[in-house]
């Protein structure tokens, strides 16, 4: 029911909010024309086809976009992520030796958490896999050296093209399998130096990549040591980066983090009377690993950012196998009726928060049968006040206009980076940066860009209307949505 429940609002809006995701459908679709002929887009991008660390969204998605509509794309992608998280999780549970039920039901307080708002992807579909390769890599760790190497490197290749991160993060688990076993220093060096014998061609994968990158400016790190950011960071921490919209969604988490509490708590007093497992062993030290990388890593590292916000969500799942919910029925049978309260209020509370921002989108779509003409060049023109929310649903929203009527979206940031496969053609418009559309537009020179046809306004102000009305004129109008048209070039000099 639980499953099902998290599906159904997902396919109840229209519009699901995230941040990046009107980004990946466009460019998704551009993809798919420029595979195709190009009829739509061929004379403003090209596709650029490499085995990049970053496709999991392409592989998944694309074959869907043959069959249905973006949008119903994204829904099924979305649902597809949900299931494969449900899967993941209790096969993660039964490797380390512990029960279904109740804890499997604690990956749904997390299913709509920051990286999946923000529209990471291709890094949410990878996690699930990672968890699952994970589960794998300990339970074959016995087995021959011929079949664990053939395993890891399938696994550890079809996770590399997924998405880098994860594919990091299942070499780090790799490496500390031989950690947890009982035995002493030097046969834990020995079993960790075959482990990387058996790990050698993905690893040699990634250092290929790694060298080919581009190499990067020398930066200040001084801010890793901030008061600030790391409790910032602690924060994030205990809610499992949850709170992405709104501080009600603090609620839901917060009961989360009191079951977390007691069932390590649990952990902790069992094993006062018992020898530690080896599995439980290598959580923890994996969960450690992973914590402190969460705070002494940057911000940004090569081309992606939100580095650090994507490992709570990891560290959460991989604390599931580690709690143990005491040892009478009654204790049992009280925390499995916490554990579904919380879930279930997390659900009617993200319900509320989504449908208010798509709310938000819907209006942004007011004019979305408007007939803008194919080929041209849009952009969008906002206010970036987005109060105390973390994600901003709106950034990239001008794609759906775009997407429905072939045009070009000046801020493809996607068509900027290596990461993806879309790019402008270089002998297209003189257009500004992805960067100065998205956070200051207010600064671009509007005369140095004649190719903008239309602009997609938000909140605009009244001193913002002034400046655009020199060359623009106003189409359509509706509430803080407004669509400007530029003007001829005579009627500029009236």
């Amino acid at each position: 029911m639980a499953l099902t429940t998290h599906i159904a609002l997902v396919w109840s809006l229209r519009y699901f909010p995230t941040q990046d995701g009107p980004s990946h459908l466009y460019n998704l679709a551009i993809l798919q024309d420029l595979l195709n002929g190009g009829k739509d887009w061929g004379n403003y991008f090209y596709y650029e086809l490499r085995a990049l660390p970053n496709l999991g969204y392409h592989l998944v998605a694309y074959p869907l976009l043959k069959l249905f509509s973006p949008l119903v794309t994204e829904k099924i992608f979305v649902s597809l992520n949900i299931i494969l998280f449900s899967i993941a999780v209790p096969v993660l549970l039964r490797t380390f030796g512990k029960p279904l039920f109740p804890a499997s039901f604690l990956l749904f307080p997390a299913v709509f958490s920051f990286c999946l708002m923000m529209g990471f992807y291709s890094f949410t579909i990878a996690i699930p896999l990672f968890l699952l390769a994970t589960a794998v890599a300990w339970k074959i760790r016995n087995r021959t050296f011929t079949y664990r190497m053939t395993i890891l490197n399938l696994m550890g290749f079809a996770l590399y093209f997924f998405h880098l991160i994860p594919f990091v993060f299942y070499l780090i688990s790799l490496v500390l399998i031989p950690l947890s076993e009982d035995e002493g220093p030097k046969e834990k060096l020995g079993r960790t130096f075959l482990q990387l014998i058996l790990a050698s061609p993905v690893i040699i994968a990634l250092l290929l990549y790694v060298s080919h990158g581009k190499q990067t400016s020398s930066q200040d790190f001084s801010y890793l040591l901030s008061v600030d950011r790391n409790l910032g960071l602690f924060a994030d921490l205990l809610t499992f980066s949850s709170i992405t919209y709104s501080r009600l969604q603090l609620v839901p988490s917060l009961l989360v983090l009191i079951i977390l509490v007691k069932g390590l708590v649990g952990l902790v007093n069992i094993n006062k009377l018992h020898k530690w497992h080896s599995s439980d062993k290598y959580l923890v030290i994996f969960i450690i690993t992973m914590t402190i990388m969460y705070f002494m890593l940057p911000f940004r590292l090569g081309d992606g950012s939100f580095f650090n916000q994507r490992f709570p969500l990891v560290i959460y799942l991989l604390t599931l196998p580690l709690l143990h919910f005491g040892v009478t029925v009654s204790s049992k049978k009280s925390f499995s009726l916490f554990i579904i309260t919380s879930v279930f209020l997390s659900l009617f509370i993200n319900s509320l928060v989504l449908s208010k921002e798509y709310r938000n989108i819907a209006v942004y779509m007011s004019f979305k049968n408007i007939t803008l003409p194919s080929g041209s060049y849009l952009c969008s023109y906002r206010q970036l006040d987005i109060g105390n929310k973390r994600i901003d649903p709106l950034l990239h929203a001008s794609c759906y206009y775009a997407l429905f009527n072939k045009c070009i979206d000046v801020g493809n940031y996607e068509a900027y980076y290596d990461l993806f496969p879309v790019h402008f053609r270089k002998d297209a418009a003189i257009l500004p940066s992805a960067d100065e559309v998205t956070y200051q537009p207010y600064n671009i020179d509007w005369i140095k860009y004649p190719a903008i046809n239309y602009i997609i306004g938000w909140n605009i102000n009244n001193r913002d209307n002034d400046k655009l009305f020199f060359l623009y004129s106003t189409v359509k109008n509706f509430k803080n949505l407004t669509i400007w048209k530029r003007k001829r070039f005579k009627d500029t000099l009236t």
